[in-house]
């Protein structure tokens, strides 16, 4: 068969009720509920998988319908877990930033930079007195986040890979250190 018409065809299979469900079992075993902003993308990406699960199959020896059941199945789920570690990636980058909501608004205030110094951020920052107080009471680790997060303004990942740690291994880091923050905002 050709390319063309192995789509032809998965397009069609789609149409069958069965083959749908597959599509939304996924969704449905992720917690992707239609009220979910980002839904009927999924259900297309899924409908994609499925079809693209169809002419990958087709070209095997082996065409065992309940072989490609599973296949599908496993298929969809693999392209649903990819687009939901893109968007998981994609919102960490928000979390180094101080509208961060995990981040109180006193923290906040104590460590926002002046504008209109000469200085650059990272001196400014390494100036603070709030920064410095909060950097004495962190493990080392926790240092090594505020740092390379405030001064330096490395996303997680690059964290991750500087130190050669994982990003949970970051993330335990950034939540020892906000923790920390928490309480010494709530003593000044």
């Amino acid at each position: 068969m050709h390319e063309k018409d192995l789509i032809q065809r998965g397009f069609e299979l789609l149409g069958n009720d069965e083959n749908e469900k597959k599509i939304f079992g996924v969704l449905k075993h992720y917690h992707i509920s239609p009220l979910n902003i980002n839904y009927d993308d999924f259900v297309q990406e899924g409908r994609l998988a499925f079809v693209n699960a169809y002419c990958q199959f087709a070209e095997k020896p082996s065409n065992d319908h309940d072989d490609f059941d599973l296949y599908a199945y496993k298929r969809i789920q693999w392209r649903i877990l990819d687009l939901l570690k893109q968007q998981t990636a994609l919102n960490s980058h928000s979390d180094f930033s101080l509208d961060n909501e995990l981040i109180s608004h006193e923290v906040i205030e104590e460590i926002l930079i002046d504008p209109h110094s000469s200085e650059d951020i990272g001196t400014q920052v390494l100036k603070d007195d709030f920064f410095k107080r909060l950097y004495k009471t962190c493990t080392q680790q926790q240092q090594f986040y505020l740092v390379s997060a405030f001064v330096k303004g490395m996303n997680g990942r690059e964290i991750a890979d500087f130190y050669g740690v994982t990003r949970q291994a970051v993330n335990k880091w950034k939540k020892g250190a906000i923790e920390k923050a928490k309480l010494l905002s709530k003593l000044d």
